[in-house]
């Protein structure tokens, strides 16, 4: 029996979410200073595809009001207003905001009053500023729904909820929440792979209940040892402005990353603007069966700035929405404009003794062929940004985190990106960079859904006279919460079937940029990074049961079946069905801790592989995993990377 695991921790598993993480430097994109590069008949076919494929709009209707749910199954806006909100909204005006931070435990006796007592509480100004209304404001039911989103996006806070009370024009507004516990160790340990990791640490999610994240870890492995420690602030000296600074020393090299913006919070708010940027001298890896083919030092730099603004949508809206709780004929701020400047840098070498030791590797097991170095690149010019968003949320939970309600939009969004990075701006060539992404939801039942998205980015270089470094994907997810299941009289457990199917199809990418697939992204069967090329393929199913909630106030527990099938490539994409798809089912636990910071995850899985792998996986053998988080989760890749990066941000090992 093989053996694999993933560090464990409070937060889910996705790309990029360690705050010292250094981000990929050969994102960028936007528009402007075009004269010279515009007379070019590809670039100008390009911009003539993109301003087609991508500007034009849906003329869906507006979205559907949804039911609430059955009582503990999924709970869809729990907090939506009744009809009696809706009508003379004009007229009514906010007179008072009284807000209630409850603690982490109902209990108070025992220990569960010493957690309390020890634990200090959310300040209310950290909820007042997330609050889109102050007293005095005209009562808006859209700026209700919304405030009640972005505190669920809080991960410290639980159980929020947002009442508001009428008197005659006058409305009382009662903002609850629910403390949860954010000093969280961080613990690793894994081994069966090849490689021995640990790894030991501490987070802080709500320091000193100002809602600034506290982070810092020691890892060891085969490859790397790190040390690293990060701090983020949503309300930077009580204001919205974001704040985060992260730093990482590796036995390879260091990695540093900082952040500083006003994010945008509704579609009523006007603006926003940001500065992030990092730097990078660390070693990259290209891989293949689950070990390294060749290595290289790599020097990474960028710098981005932006603003954006936002203007009113096409039309208002149709009809009263009490979940979105936008009303008839409101108007909302869903077309963004952005323009700004972005600057990356990347240089390459080949790898010396010292890197080789640096991450315990014998060069004879490696190629160190100079043809396989990435060409250096370096991207510095002016961009352009339009985005769209159409509201249309449902709140929903025993989705991913068993009882916490979390929020998707199910709306049309899209995005269009594009950076002119001419020489006479310090570009290493005359380059047009461009990315796209459009993602849309369906509600199917009342207690289900599908999300998808499709995107792409490229880049065409004057001097090889060629797109390249292209990337098409698209990513679906399908939920349904089926709700309590009985044998007889024999509790089965709540049920939801989740799902997720993407493809990414690569081609002439550049040569530190490779599609991995394995046990932490879609084949649990199978070592991390077996399977690698320019093209991917996963499907992923499982059935999902939440047997017990809350025992003693600490822990949930749950089981998941399921079943994985995809594969990479470097031929056509039709051979991961002919000839390299690979799979592997098996059965798992699930530790839910709701009263943690974010509601965290962890699992057990036990995958059976259905063939042999080339990491010497042997079809039948089976793979235990243990990890934080679950494999894969509603949210799109757009979500979790941003819009622009979720084509241009992947593929890298930094």
């Amino acid at each position: 029996m093989k053996y694999l695991s993933v560090f464990f921790s409070s937060r889910a598993s996705h790309p990029g979410e360690d705050l010292w993480d250094a981000p990929p430097l050969s994102h960028v994109a936007g528009a402007a200073l075009l004269n010279a590069v515009l007379q070019m008949p590809l670039v100008r076919l390009l911009l003539l595809a993109l301003s087609f494929a991508f500007l034009v709009r849906s003329s869906s209707a507006e979205p559907t009001p949804v039911t609430r749910q059955v009582e503990g199954v999924a709970v869809v806006d729990p907090d939506a207003p009744s009809d009696k909100t809706q009508p003379q909204k004009e007229k009514r005006y906010i007179r008072k905001i009284t807000i209630k931070v409850g603690e982490i435990f109902e209990d108070s006796s025992g220990a569960y009053a010493y957690v309390n007592g020890v634990k200090m509480p959310t300040q209310h100004s950290v909820i007042r500023t997330e609050l889109l209304f102050r007293e005095g404001d005209t009562f808006d039911p859209y700026l209700i729904k919304q405030s009640a989103r972005n505190l669920r996006l809080q991960r410290f806070l639980r159980q929020i909820k947002i009442t508001p009370t009428f008197d005659g024009d006058a409305v009382d507004v009662l903002v609850e929440a629910r403390d949860s516990w954010t000093l969280i160790p961080y613990l690793s340990y894994s081994s069966g792979t090849g490689q021995r990791n640990r790894g030991i640490g501490i987070s802080e999610g709500n320091f000193l209940g100002g809602a600034t994240r506290v982070e810092t870890k020691y890892e060891q492995s085969a490859s790397r040892n790190s040390f690293g420690a990060a701090i983020q602030d949503p309300q930077f000296l009580g204001t919205r402005h974001n704040f985060l600074l992260g730093a990482a020393d590796r036995s390879d090299g260091t990695t540093t990353r900082f952040g500083y913006g006003l994010p945008f919070r509704s579609l009523m708010q006007r603006d926003a603007w940001s500065f992030e940027g990092g730097t990078a001298d660390t070693i990259g890896r290209l891989w293949d069966a689950g070990t390294e083919t060749y290595i290289f030092r790599q020097h990474l730099n960028n710098f981005d700035a932006l603003y954006t603004f936002a203007g009113p949508s096409a039309r208002p809206a149709q009809e009263d929405d009490p979940y979105t709780g936008i009303y008839k004929g409101q108007w909302v701020l869903s077309q963004r404009y952005s323009v700004g400047y972005s600057y990356s840098d990347a240089t390459f070498h080949q790898a010396d003794l010292q890197d080789y030791q640096d991450l315990d590797l014998d060069p004879s097991t490696v190629s160190n062929d100079p043809a396989d170095l990435a060409t250096d690149r370096r991207f510095s010019g002016p961009l352009f940004q339009y985005q769209t968003i159409h509201p249309e949320f449902i709140s929903m939970n025993y989705i991913d985190r068993f009882d916490r309600v979390e929020d998707y939009n199910l709306g049309d969004e899209s995005l269009v990106n594009m950076q002119i990075a001419p020489r006479y701006l310090g570009s290493r060539d005359n380059s047009v960079i461009a990315t796209a992404n459009r993602s849309k939801g369906w509600k199917t039942s009342n207690s289900a859904f599908i999300r998808g998205e499709i995107g792409g980015a490229t880049r065409y270089d004057n001097t090889d006279n060629e797109i390249q470094n292209t990337i098409l994907r698209t990513e679906w997810k399908a939920y349904s919460v089926l709700g309590d299941l009985y044998m007889g009289e024999r509790f089965l457990g709540r049920h939801t079937f989740a799902s997720q199917f993407y493809v990414d199809f690569g081609e002439k990418l550049d040569k530190d940029r490779q599609l991995l697939l394995g046990a932490d992204n879609g084949l649990r069967g199978y070592e991390i990074n077996t399977f690698a090329g320019d093209k991917r393929m996963v499907l992923n199913l499982e059935e999902r049961s939440h047997i017990a909630d809350d025992i003693f106030q600490l822990v949930s527990l749950g089981t998941a079946f399921f079943v994985d099938v995809g594969g990479a490539t470097s031929n056509a994409l039709g051979d991961i069905v002919t000839t390299d798809l690979y799979g592997d089912a098996g059965f798992g636990f699930r530790f839910c801790f709701p009263r943690a910071s974010g509601g965290g995850i962890a699992r057990i899985d036990i995958a059976i592989p259905f063939r042999d792998g080339p990491d010497g996986s042997m079809a039948g053998e089976p793979r235990v995993i243990f990890a934080a988080g679950q494999l894969f989760n509603a949210r799109l890749r757009s979500e979790s990377l941003g819009p622009e990066n979720a084509s241009l941000g992947i593929g890298f090992d930094r």
